[in-house]
């Protein structure tokens, strides 16, 4: 397999070359270490016949050509687990790809499985044997070695002959406009917006109460906005284990010095000031919730059983129609449930309403 490592002059080339293709592969190699957001290091396409490596890091290149190639209605765009990749692009180019396929995707509609790797995914469906002793590799440090750019051809070129067949399947089985679904519900900016709930993580660590659950989502959301702000790992800004110490003892006033960023210590300062200011009715109510009661739980129980049975006949992951949250909200009574709507409501939702 050969491939081609682009010249920035010679991008825009390569763009009108595959902006002709009926489908093209992309995937991207990055860098999530120390930083929030992700560091684009490779960008690599194939239409099964060229392929293609874009080096965004020499000064000067101009990826607009890239943008243009991406939001292009007409070619397929395909990718294999396509969330972190869409994820860096929509940060890149402020909008995302158009007329996706995703491989790992398309695959869980025809096996039951979760998620599929590209190497496992690839060996099953075309019989190709991907060498992945380079998927840890730092792929910021130049020059990349021929190993490397090697690596990363391959992630790309046998894409399109998988979509191929995936795509063959899911329409012999009358799954693909389940698929199709899936995707335009999945892969929408809202997905890939940052985080608005990392307290939540933190707080199922232990048995909250209100006042420490205000504290510990005050401080949540403050590291949020300065991580963003100042491009780094949350982690780096505040650990974990400090927001936690913090919220649990609960007490403000004898707070020992926190390091944070330097720039923002005063106004850390200022936070802990204002987290004793907000009224106790605005302070997030316990997680804790009662036990469902008798009735309840027969009802989960028989809509585990339906929907295992479901599964076991399309041989797909029972958590591909729904969780275990699902269930147990439905349960609750929240009739707003993915189960509810669309293909799962073809598959499984309308017998669960009528158990």
């Amino acid at each position: 397999m050969n491939f081609i490592l682009s010249k920035p002059s010679d991008l825009k080339h390569w763009c009108d070359y595959f902006a002709k293709a009926s489908a093209i592969a992309i995937d991207t190699e990055f860098c999530r270490i120390n930083t929030y957001w992700p560091k684009l290091a490779l960008i690599q396409l194939s239409d099964g016949q060229e392929t293609v490596l874009i080096d965004p890091l020499p000064k000067g290149t101009d990826l607009l050509p890239v943008r243009d190639l991406l939001t292009n209605p007409h070619p397929v765009k395909i990718f294999h687990s396509c969330r972190q990749d869409l994820e860096l692009l929509l940060k890149i180019f402020g909008e995302l790809p158009t007329n996706i396929f995703d491989t790992q995707l398309a695959y869980t509609f025809l096996h039951p499985v979760e998620e599929v790797s590209l190497a496992r995914m690839l060996e099953e469906q075309i019989g190709v044997i991907l060498n992945k002793s380079k998927q840890n590799t730092d792929w910021m440090r130049r020059p990349l070695s021929a190993s490397q750019l090697l690596y990363a051809a391959n992630d790309v070129f046998h894409l399109p002959t998988a979509r191929a067949l995936l795509s063959e399947k899911l329409k012999s089985l009358g799954r693909y406009e389940w698929f199709m679904e899936e995707q335009a519900t999945q892969f929408v900016p809202q997905t890939f917006a940052p985080t608005t709930n990392y307290w939540i993580r933190l707080a199922k660590r232990g048995n909250h109460k209100s006042r420490q659950l205000h504290i510990l989502k005050s401080l949540c959301d403050w590291r949020e906005s300065v991580a963003q702000k100042l491009n780094y790992n949350r982690k780096r800004v505040l650990p974990d284990e400090i927001i936690l110490q913090i919220s649990e003892k609960g007490d403000l006033s004898t707070l020992v010095e926190v390091s944070v960023p330097s720039a923002y210590q005063t106004d850390f300062t200022a936070l802990l000031e204002q987290i004793f200011n907000v009224p106790e009715e605005k302070w997030p109510p316990r997680l804790k919730r009662k036990p469902m009661t008798f009735q309840e739980q027969e009802h989960l129980e028989r809509l585990r059983v339906l929907l295992e049975r479901v599964a076991t006949e399309l041989h797909i992951s029972s958590k591909l129609i729904a969780t275990t949250d699902d269930l147990k909200s439905y349960v609750r009574g929240n009739l707003d449930s993915p189960f509810l709507k669309g293909w799962r409501l073809e598959v499984f939702g309308h017998t669960a309403k009528n158990l």
